[in-house]
């Protein structure tokens, strides 16, 4: 249960960061990214997101690859922060989380 709520807990901050810094410049960092993405995955290993391996989990898999390799090839480049896109992308990484059974100690 802690590690779905430690999920829950790191995509609200990102969440609420892009809220608070909507519209100004970042450049980002791949160290950082590759730490986060590591937490991540241990994360959802304690979720049980990884017992079965389905779509979801292969949906998760393309995502943070692609994720790796902008970051990889395209590290200079200054994005900016956007709320509602950050939003759209939260949801859709719940939904992946929730059909891959990350919440099922929750309830």
């Amino acid at each position: 249960m802690i590690y779905s709520l430690s999920i829950i807990g790191l995509s609200s901050f990102s969440l609420f960061k892009a809220l608070i810094k909507h519209g100004q410049t970042f450049t980002i960092n791949p160290f950082l990214f590759i730490f986060f993405t590591f937490l991540q995955i241990v994360l959802l290993f304690g979720t049980g997101f990884f017992e079965e391996f389905h779509w979801p989990q292969l949906v998760w898999f393309v995502l943070a690859c692609g994720g790796l390799a902008v970051i990889i090839y395209d590290s200079k480049k200054e994005y900016k922060y956007n709320f509602f896109t950050s939003l759209i992308s939260t949801g859709i990484m719940f939904f992946i989380y929730y059909k891959g059974g990350a919440f099922q100690y929750l309830g």
